[in-house]
């Protein structure tokens, strides 16, 4: 009986605004045209959702071999450390009689037998060199140091002869400026 009525009452109000069953059955087509559009564009959308996981999983495997990447490279740098890395020819330079002062390919200002100039290309900016037992640290560059030469800085001219020696790197390139 409650049933009944609560259908009665229903019927009752569709029918005092205005509202029939042929209006409930219009929303019944609404919702079956909301279905239609749903089926047509639901695999546009998934597949939107696969491209964007796909590109997230690309980006992060890019990532990952990156770092695989630079983990290599330092475990191949690691290998020369501490090891004799080979013959060099010595030779000096300085800043002239002007003696202004001297900024290196890093930045950082010359220090007198400490500071030596590398190929980038044989001995990476930043190394450490040991050289007969004295640290040195590569962080400048020069036209004339090509190839297996070190130039040493100093803050006077030195007429010593040009040798070569033994270089030992202590450290591979990690040296910076603070």
């Amino acid at each position: 009986m409650k049933k009944f009525l609560a259908v009665l009452s229903l019927v009752c109000m569709l029918t005092v605004n205005g509202t029939s069953v042929n209006a409930a059955e219009e929303s019944n087509v609404d919702l079956k045209g909301y279905e239609e559009v749903q089926k047509t564009f639901k695999p546009h959308v998934d597949e939107k959702i696969r491209q964007e996981k796909q590109a997230e999983k690309a980006r992060k495997e890019a990532i990952r071999r990156k770092k695989a990447e630079q983990k290599r490279r330092e475990e191949e740098a690691r290998k020369d450390l501490g090891r004799r890395f080979g013959t060099f020819k010595i030779t000096y330079y300085w800043i002239g009689e002007d003696r202004w002062g001297y900024r290196t390919a890093m930045g950082v200002r010359s220090s007198r037998f400490y500071t030596v100039a590398v190929d980038p290309d044989i001995v990476p900016l930043g190394s450490i060199l040991t050289i007969n037992g004295e640290e040195y640290y590569a962080v400048d560059t020069g036209n004339k140091v090509q190839g297996n030469v070190i130039d040493i800085f100093s803050e006077e001219p030195l007429h010593e002869k040009w040798y070569t020696r033994d270089v030992k790197i202590v450290r591979w390139g990690t040296w910076r400026r603070r």
